[in-house]
């Protein structure tokens, strides 16, 4: 039994679709043309500021004032909706539940708010399956800081730890906390070139990728 640790946007679920709407939203209201969701991946994976920071860069800069009143007006329309567009990869559902079947605890490490990251898990059918969500505004750091891996397992049993995430992000948090770590392909992010982790698209492949990386450990 080992505690998996999840990352969520680009890894257990496409929330993209709902983040980048909130984003247009937001543009809108400040005279900008709106980012497809294509685009809008690249801004994910570090913090809803970094997140508008970027969005606000590729549409023509960051105002010198009043990013913190932009950053809130994304956050009220996200936070109004969180779900709208949100969906969990394939095959999520079931390997997770296979996972608590064979006896894994499981885990969430987010940079969302824990509040809607929460709504999301409960909204998919995830919820009673994660025991722990550490969200971004949990602690005082957010990834690659391995305060988020450390205070997340000082909730859960003794025992192996394992991150599975969709970035370099992710895997430096693992790397930093000394825990293995399982790279999601099909996600939002990208790995080193150099890096040796262990990789999956398919959510069918995660419990015997698991119990692999656990008996390699």
């Amino acid at each position: 039994m080992a505690n998996l640790l999840f990352d969520l946007d680009g890894t257990l679920v496409d929330s993209v679709p709902s983040m980048c709407a909130a984003a247009n939203t937001m543009l809108a209201r400040i005279g900008r043309d709106p980012v497809p969701a294509e685009t809008y991946k690249n801004f994910v994976g570090h913090g809803m500021a970094r997140q508008i920071k970027g969005v606000l860069h590729h549409t023509g800069g960051v105002p010198e004032s009043g990013f913190d009143d932009l950053l809130e007006q994304f956050l009220m329309v996200y936070f109004d909706d969180p779900l709208t567009g949100t969906n969990t990869y394939p095959n999520v559902p079931n390997t997770l539940a296979r996972l608590v079947n064979d006896g894994h605890r499981l885990a969430v490490i987010t940079q969302k708010p824990a509040e809607p990251a929460r709504r999301i898990l409960d909204w998919l059918g995830l919820g009673d399956m994660i025991g722990v969500i550490t969200g971004g505004d949990t602690l005082p750091v957010l990834k690659p800081d391995p305060k988020m891996i450390t205070a997340t397992l000082a909730r859960m049993p003794p025992g192996p730890a394992m991150m599975i995430g969709d970035s370099d992000v992710d895997e430096k948090t693992a790397l930093a906390a000394g825990i293995s770590f399982l790279f999601h392909s099909a996600g939002y992010g990208v790995l080193d070139r150099h890096s040796g982790a262990a990789t999956f698209a398919d959510w069918r492949a995660v419990p015997d990728l698991v119990a692999q990386v656990l008996a390699a450990a």
